[in-house]
């Protein structure tokens, strides 16, 4: 008899230890289910806050998210990133005036080098800068709505400009600090290629062009004719042109 109620005490044991489990086993259950529900309803469809900052292991902020205007640190929303010394490199913002957005990239020692935005007249461009924030070359679009590609010197000269006619001819021009033309490659009126050079008054010294009988150069000076090089007969040709326009001598070189 003893030994039936000690199974029987053994049996209610096991079984208040398997309910006991069985209820912990529900519970986490439950609980999981719960947590389940609570992180999918925790996932929003937006996310508001006047800064975001992404950082690094060691806590330096790598990227910004800012209201740069709200904070009265800037004038727009900014997007920021920034290197592991805390040095910003790029920076997507917007003007002064708000009604721009522009791209700066800079150096590690915070001096713009690239600028992507637009002109004032709402075309795109972009301008490369030296360290000490001096333009050295623009790409943007010229007045009549070509595509023109223009470089400076550290005082904001042109020195080259390649560009259209309002012809919509493709042109290369060339000055010097004065601003003054050197070198102008582009179309004639008709349609043919031509080089000229200039001196600082403006005056034309060598034109590099094309004739109705072939190519002509033309060496000129104080704006007269002296020296013609081309074509005439089939036969290549040197004329040489006094001041008065009279031919002097000329040289045919056979084919």
């Amino acid at each position: 008899m003893a030994v039936v109620e000690e199974r029987l005490d053994r049996l209610e044991r096991q079984n208040r230890r398997l309910k006991g489990g069985l209820a912990s086993l529900l519970v986490a259950a439950v609980a999981a289910g719960l947590l389940g529900f609570a992180n999918q309803d925790s996932i929003p469809d937006v996310v508001k806050g006047r800064a975001f900052h992404v950082v690094g292991k060691d806590g330096t902020v790598l990227v910004k998210l800012e209201d740069t205007l709200g904070m009265g640190i800037g004038i727009a929303g900014t997007v920021t990133t920034l290197n592991s010394k805390g040095q910003e490199l790029v920076n997507l913002g917007g003007t002064i005036d708000g009604r721009r957005g522009m791209i700066t990239t800079t150096n590690y020692l915070g001096q713009e080098l690239v600028r992507i935005g637009s002109t004032t007249e709402g075309d795109g461009a972009i301008s490369t800068l030296n360290r000490e924030g001096q333009e050295l070359v623009r790409l943007t679009v010229a007045p009549e709505g070509e595509g023109m590609v223009t470089t400076m010197n550290g005082k904001g000269q042109y020195l080259v400009r390649l560009a259209a006619t309002y012809t919509g001819d493709g042109m290369i021009t060339t000055t010097n600090a004065k601003g003054q033309n050197l070198v102008s490659i582009g179309t004639t009126n008709d349609g043919e290629g031509t080089v000229l050079t200039q001196n600082g008054k403006g005056e034309q010294l060598v034109r590099i062009g094309a004739a109705p009988t072939g190519g002509r150069i033309t060496i000129l000076g104080k704006g007269q004719v002296f020296v013609r090089i081309g074509v005439l007969g089939g036969r290549g040709g040197v004329a040489t042109i006094d001041p008065l326009g009279v031919r002097a001598d000329g040289i045919l070189t056979p084919r």
